[in-house]
C-alpha cells in the first residue's frame, strides 16, 4: 500500500511539473500577443499585397461582404476598415493589427479579439493570392482566397 501511494505521489508530480512549464510556455505566448502592443508589419511577408489590403480581405471574409466595398486608413499601427452595407445601407468600422501572420480584429469600439476562445486569424500569400484561414474554437475553420481582381 505504501508503494503504491508512492507511485501514485511520484506520477502526480511529474504530471504537475508538465503541467507548470506549459502553463508558463501559454502565459508568456499570450503575454506577448494581448499584454504587448508593439505590432509587427507584415510588410516584410507580404510580396503582391500592401497591408491595407490584407486588412480589407480580413474584414471582407469575417463579415461576409466584398472587399470592393472595403475602404482603409492607417493610424499609428492599426489599419481602420469600414465599409457599407449594400442591402440595408448600414455602415461598419473594425480594427485590424498584424502580428506576423497573425491578424487580431475588433469592432470600432470593442474588444480586441485575442482571446484563446475567439477564432484565430491567419493569412498565406501563394500564387499572387492571399488565403485569409478562420480558425474556431471548436477547431472548425474557414478559408477564403483573394486576390488582386477582388478589390
Amino acid at each position: 500500500m505504501f508503494k503504491m501511494k508512492r507511485l501514485l505521489f511520484l506520477v502526480l508530480s511529474i504530471s504537475l511539473i508538465g503541467c507548470e512549464n506549459k502553463s508558463k510556455n501559454i502565459l508568456k505566448v499570450e503575454s506577448q500577443t494581448i499584454e504587448n502592443e508593439n505590432i509587427k508589419e507584415t510588410k516584410g511577408q507580404l510580396k503582391e499585397f500592401t497591408n491595407e489590403e490584407l486588412a480589407k480581405f480580413t474584414i471582407s471574409s469575417i463579415m461576409g461582404q466584398s472587399p470592393k466595398i472595403m475602404k482603409a486608413e492607417k493610424a499609428d499601427d492599426i489599419y481602420y476598415i469600414s465599409y457599407i452595407r449594400p442591402s440595408d445601407s448600414q455602415k461598419f468600422e473594425c480594427r485590424i493589427k498584424f502580428d506576423g501572420d497573425r491578424i487580431y480584429w475588433a469592432t470600432i469600439d470593442g474588444r480586441w479579439r485575442n482571446d484563446t476562445l475567439d477564432e484565430k486569424i491567419t493569412f498565406i500569400e501563394e500564387n499572387k493570392s492571399i488565403k485569409i484561414v478562420q480558425i474556431f474554437s471548436d477547431s472548425s475553420s474557414s478559408t477564403d482566397t483573394y486576390s488582386k481582381s477582388d478589390l
